[in-house]
């Protein structure tokens, strides 16, 4: 995708990687906060304090998988 000035907008290869690597390194943590938790409630285990990180770590995540939407469009053109 070309912008008025005629220069390319879509990340390289090497931009794609770092987005990607940034990604991962984000939603690990959150998604294990996330699965924990939803682990311990269908155990029976309801901890307050588990409970707490819980909702901002959904909150974030969707955070996370929304910027790399954005980044998957952007590189496939769809932006």
């Amino acid at each position: 995708m070309t912008s008025s000035t005629g220069s390319d907008n879509t990340p390289g290869t090497a931009g794609l990687i770092a987005a990607l690597g940034l990604f991962v390194l984000l939603g690990l943590p959150l998604v294990y906060v996330i699965w924990e938790t939803i682990n311990q409630v269908l155990t029976g285990n309801l901890a307050a304090a588990r409970l707490e990180l819980f909702v901002p770590a959904v909150v974030a995540f969707g955070v996370v998988l929304f910027v790399f939407m954005r980044v998957l469009r952007r590189w496939f053109g769809d932006a």
